[in-house]
């Protein structure tokens, strides 16, 4: 026989489970010190689980647990849903189950329709019905479909007996068919009471069937799925879905208690947030507000939930209390059993005083200043029927009745999304007044206002339509339309008046999307709202000057304003330096600019594109020696503006390198005592400031301990100071590389990417030298770049000093920081190009995009892609890894702390890679990148060595990356791409124009293969200009598409891959392209790590095969000669005012004889111009032979 069972909580829990063989028994209370959830019991878990689920319970055999960790003690459970009816989706419901021994109120509960990706619907259940104990109710999930049905329609459907009192409805798109989804019952408040998954992990709803649930067995609110596939039968449920017993509720003699202080005593009408704490001594079930203006008859209502701080909080639209003179507003409390108010007097409300802004009677003042066509409007405060009119120089002119001030139509969206490039709009007619264009998309009901022009709206009717749109236009259908509800949806006049469409329930959502593409709102206008009279003056056919505007009401002058008309430009009449004048020296930036009417407001230069001061001066020493161009920009303070532009040409400042040193270069018979002397000249003859300085140069005419070699390895530059395999020079190329004499230590090699190394020795003190200079002579083939590295010791790499392209000798020059680069006295310099050999490899690119949801809700979905690339490195041969975008939904950190777990496993591996981000990386127009930057920032990535470069912290970047005797420059464009973004990419490629470009960007092209966002921009500002671009990637609009351009004779290769829409963000699906380069093909594979599986969408889209052509050109390093210098601050002498043309001179006294001295010389003139010249050395004697300083 069993015996009674008790279920019991802690003393703060809300409910208690009681089961035995007779039925419900007593709640009892736990000790304050509560209660382990594993502590055994004498009550075995085997019975309770048989007093619980009956006899058919499939898990009772299975349970080993004790008793509190068996049952979860639910007060409201899902016991069946019906997602999918067949034939239509008129019906779809879900049932609930009250297994406890009070009834519910529906008021108090929520159902929250939640997605994969965790965000959700929330649907209110806000009719007056209860639940009783034991007892069912059904919600009926209205769409599209269900308008019109009724209830008998519904009972009818499944020969049911549904009853008013059981029947719940809520209005919405309906619950889908395919993809994890779940559907959980919380409080009002937010408190998840019960869960029931359905297609979880695999797809479980089939047309005309339900799923059906029980209670779990684990202690969570997470319900089992008994079965899938069965005769649905709303408001009836099986014997082994519920308990026998019942769950005891505890008694409950407290009310809520409820603490608010307004936020204003009064204030202007804003965005309102109210904040109220709410305390009870078992649970909060639901809080709601009810506010309204004086002005408005009925109170609005929102339930609201617990915010981060613990607190109640809701933000009231300034457009919903927009009239009247105060705002009343109240909260009313349930914890299930009490329901307060607060204020808690009957009549009582809490009280906000509103301040309006008053409409001039004129909307124009005495000396404003007016320009092309203003709309003067006149407002006559009481709408007594009295004829208004409005003057222009005592002539009446024909005016128009408006409202006087701008209307708004206001809704709540939830999945408008424009960001991923649907143009939804509202139209008035056929025009089109409001498109959402940008990165923000709706969810979650958010509220939108749309100003509406007065001039847009009549009295009487006006009807205003919400469209879901496509990629193309609000009105098309050629492709897939936007799928979004809308709900409440109301006009708010100029004056606070509400006006809605008494067709539609204010909290009821509506869905606009493929099947119902726009809705029609009717709006109703009174006559009196029409107050003002608008003129749109053409000021343009006015004198200049002054004019009157009155405003008349039956012949009397009630409004009068002198304004003056200004539709004259001011003049610029000079601009300094003149178009087409040769300056030097300090530059004058000047102009003469004049307005004869209302004045000059603001006068701004740019020189060269960049904004400069002005007036001011600019050196020509800071300039580039050629054209440059002066646009001067004048505005009046009537807002007129004009433009001149002056082109002139900037001189060459600086002083020609000295030349003709004394002693010759090289002298080795030089006296203890020279005189050193240097022919100076300056361009235009200006006197000259000279100064001698002592200098060291290293080279290989006296190499010393200083060594050289020749190799190659397969990237560019090396990864190691000294990689293993190196050929030091032999004596004759020593010889070839002492001086410049066109004599070459040549080195090419087929396959790898050919260097030299010089190991150059500084035996100098170093003391007060900052920085050395390294100059290198040489070549390379036609169109090939050199590059010249030197060894960082801090950044533990190679990095560029100078590059230089052509079949011609040419000079490679750069500064080296002492402290970076010189260790036990040795600077180390790397010399590189590449000699690409196409073999028979198929090297690959991996390419990943838009991982939002796998940072957010699915880490092991993207730490499992990650280490698939990682562990078929090899087997797929890949080289480096793409990622366009979206690396997190949101700025929460621990998205972020998510993906660079992930993305270092790449980092772990050595695997080259490269981030951009996206729309939802950095908070959408916003384009905030601190979380991006301290996460995936410069300092992640540049200590790599395929690093190329960045703009603002990564937000842009660059990475250099050879494979396969390839060359490739891959360029990343971060989120809002702006002009500064857009040239600094300009410049990568061209100076990277010998390499294979791919751009990577977040949002490109859309699934129809359309330009969407800057994609357009982009294709003709940095695509097309730049030959060297042959493949753009892009992500951000979910599905898949390409296109092949044809721009002259190269095609470019455009892609999108995005599947964040799939079960659980993505499934793991990403992307190989894999090069062929000796047939010059690229292969395109798509690939799910995480489900072992090819191709998503259509096999055609997903895998494909397109000719390329890379630019596998021979290359080679030519070194003819090269030095260090050591440039020291030591002055030996100085000479002022040298005439230009003339010998300078300084005397070096009391050197060693035997030693070898190094000098240099600086040229100044008085405008900044300045020159060095080479370091040039003699050998001191014994001062009995020498030629000089005897």
């Amino acid at each position: 026989m069993r015996s009674n069972k008790k279920w019991w909580r802690t003393v703060s829990a809300s409910i208690a489970l009681s089961v035995g063989l007779s039925g419900p028994v007593s709640y009892s209370s736990v000790p304050s010190s509560g209660m382990d959830l594993n502590q055994e019991t004498n009550v075995q878990a085997s019975s309770v689980l048989t007093s619980v689920y009956g006899t058919q319970s499939p898990a009772a055999a299975q349970v080993t647990q004790s008793v509190y960790g068996t049952v979860s003690p639910i007060e409201l459970m899902v016991t069946e849903l019906v997602p999918d009816n067949s034939s239509t989706d008129a019906y779809e419901y879900i049932e609930l189950y009250n297994p406890t021994d009070r009834a519910l109120p529906a008021r108090d509960l929520q159902i929250r329709y939640t997605y994969a990706n965790g965000t959700y619907q929330v649907w209110n259940l806000d009719g007056d019905q209860v639940i009783p104990p034991g007892g069912t109710a059904v919600v009926w999930v209205r769409t599209g479909a269900s308008e019109g049905k009724t209830l008998t329609d519904f009972n009818r459907h499944f020969g049911s007996n549904v009853t008013s009192q059981q029947l719940l409805e809520v209005h919405s798109g309906g619950m889908a068919n395919t993809g994890m989804r779940a559907v959980v019952i919380s409080t009002d408040t937010g408190t998840q009471i019960s869960r029931a998954n359905y297609n979880h992990p695999n797809q479980d709803i089939s047309a005309g069937k339900s799923n059906i649930y029980t209670l779990p067995a684990d202690g969570s609110t997470v319900l089992i799925k008994l079965a899938s596939g069965q005769k649905p039968t709303p408001g009836t449920i099986r014997t082994d879905q519920a308990p026998t017993g019942t769950v005891v509720l505890p008694k409950d003699s407290a009310q809520p208690a409820v603490v608010h202080t307004p936020p204003y005593t009064s204030t202007p009408p804003v965005d309102l947030t109210l904040t109220a704490q709410v305390t009870d001594d078992q649970s909060v079930k639901r809080v709601t507000l009810y506010y309204k203006t004086d002005a408005q008859e009925v109170y609005q209502q929102e339930d609201l939930t617990l915010n981060e701080a613990g607190m109640f909080s809701k933000t009231i639209s300034k457009y919903d209390i927009m009239s009247g003179s105060k705002l009343q507003y109240y909260y009313e409390v349930s914890d299930g059993i009490h329901k307060v108010k607060a204020p808690s007097e009957p009549a009582a409300s809490y009280q906000i005083h509103l301040q309006h802004q008053p409409i001039p009677l004129l909307n124009v003042a005495d000396g404003q200043y007016l320009r092309e066509t203003v709309a003067l409007q006149g407002y006559q405060p009481m709408a007594d029927g009295s004829v208004l009119r409005v003057s222009i120089d005592g002539q009446p002119i024909e005016s128009k009745r408006v409202m006087p001030g701008e209307a708004y139509l206001v809704l709540e969206a939830d999945g408008l999304q424009p960001a991923l490039g649907f143009k939804n709009g509202i139209l008035i007619g056929d025009t089109i007044i409001h498109l959402f264009e940008g990165i923000h998309d709706y969810s979650q009901f958010e509220t939108v206002a749309v100003p509406v022009s007065p001039e847009l709206l009549s009295s009487g009717a006006n009807t205003l339509s919400v469209w879901a749109g496509d990629r193309i236009s609000p009105t098309s259908n050629e492709g897939n339309n936007d799928n979004f509800s809308i709900r409440n949806v109301r006009l708010i006049l100029w004056d606070g008046t509400i006006l809605r469409d008494p067709a539609y329930d204010s909290k009821t959502s509506y869905g606009v999307n493929d099947d119902i593409q726009h809705r029609d709102f009717h709006f109703m206008i009174p006559e009196q709202k029409l107050s003002a009279i608008t003129y749109a003056w053409d000021t343009k056919k006015a004198v200049d000057g002054k004019h009157r505007v009155s405003l008349e009401r039956e012949g009397t002058t009630i409004a009068a304003a002198d304004v003056i008309v200004d539709n004259t430009k001011p003049v610029i009449a000079a601009i300094t330096p003149d178009a087409g004048s040769q300056v030097k020296g300090f530059i004058p930036l000047t102009a003469q600019v004049s307005d004869t009417i209302s004045g000059v407001s603001k006068v701004e230069a740019k020189l060269d594109g960049n904004p400069v001061d002005f007036p001011g001066t600019v050196a020509a020493a800071s300039l580039t020696p050629g054209s440059h161009r002066l646009e001067v920009t004048a505005t009046d303070r009537a807002g007129n503006e004009t433009s001149a532009a002056s082109v002139f040409e900037s001189l060459q400042e600086h002083p020609n390198a000295p030349m003709n040193p004394k002693p010759n270069d090289g002298d080795e018979k030089v006296g203890p005592n020279p005189m050193l002397m240097a022919n100076v000249q300056d361009p235009y003859g200006d006197a000259l400031k000279v100064s001698f300085y002592e200098g060291y140069k290293y080279d290989y005419a006296n190499r010393g301990q200083a060594k050289a070699y020749s190799h190659a390895v397969d990237r560019e530059p090396p990864l190691l100071q000294v990689p293993q395999g190196e050929k030091a020079f032999d004596e004759g190329e020593y010889s070839k590389i002492s001086i410049s004499d066109d004599q070459y230590v040549t080195t090419d090699v087929n396959g790898d990417f050919p260097y030299h190394r010089f190991e150059l020795k500084v035996d100098q003190d170093l003391t007060g030298v900052s920085e050395l200079e390294v100059r290198w002579e040489g070549h390379s083939l036609e169109g090939r770049r050199v590059t010249m590295y030197a060894w960082n010791h801090k950044l533990g790499k190679w990095t560029e000093v100078d590059s230089g392209i052509g079949t011609q000798d040419f000079v490679l020059k750069g500064k080296v920081s002492v402290a970076d680069t010189v260790r036990e006295g040795t600077v180390q310099v790397l010399v590189q190009d590449q000699i690409p050999s196409p073999d028979e490899y198929d090297f690959s690119f991996a390419w990943i995009s838009d991982t939002q949801y796998y940072s957010k809700s699915y880490p092991h979905i993207y730490t499992n892609m990650t280490q698939w690339l990682v562990d078929q490195q090899a087997k797929q041969k890949i080289q480096y890894t793409i990622h366009t975008g979206d690396i997190v939904d949101g700025m929460d950190e621990y998205q972020y702390i998510n993906a660079d777990r992930s993305m270092k496993i790449l980092d772990d591996a050595g695997m080259p890679y490269g981030v951009l981000a996206g729309n939802h990386d950095v908070h959408y127009a916003a384009a905030d990148y601190s979380m991006y930057g301290k996460y995936f920032g410069r300092h992640r990535f540049e200590n790599r060595s395929y690093y190329g470069g960045e703009l603002d912290n990564n937000r842009d970047h660059y990475d250099l990356i050879s494979s396969g005797g390839n060359d490739f420059v891959i360029l990343y464009f971060g989120w809002v791409i702006d002009q500064q973004s857009i040239d600094w990419a300009n410049q990568v490629l061209k100076k990277y124009s010998d390499r294979n470009a791919i751009v990577a960007l977040h949002e490109y092209i859309n699934p129809e293969g359309n330009y969407s966002g800057q994609g357009k921009e982009i294709y003709e500002k940095v695509v097309v200009p730049n030959d060297n671009v042959f493949m753009v990637l892009s992500g951000h609009i979910i599905g898949v598409s390409h296109n092949v351009k044809t721009i002259g004779d190269r095609q470019v290769l455009e892609m999108l891959a995005d599947y964040q829409g799939l079960e659980q963000g993505g499934l793991g699906y990403l992307r190989l392209l894999k090069f062929d380069t000796e047939h010059g093909l690229l292969h395109v594979n798509t690939f799910s790590s995480y489900l072992n599986d090819y191709n998503y969408y259509e096999d055609s889209k997903e895998e494909f095969t397109i000719p390329i052509k890379l630019k596998p050109v021979a290359k080679q390093v030519a070194t003819d000669y090269i030095q260090l210098n050591v440039l020291t601050t030591k002055l030996i002498g100085q000479e002022s005012n040298v005439v230009s043309g003339t010998t300078a001179k300084a005397k070096w006294t009391g050197l060693t004889p035997g030693r070898t001295y190094g000098w240099y010389v600086s040229v100044e003139d008085a405008y900044l111009g300045k020159t060095l010249s080479d370091v040039w050395t003699f050998q001191v004697n014994d001062g009995k032979n020498g030629n000089s300083g005897k």
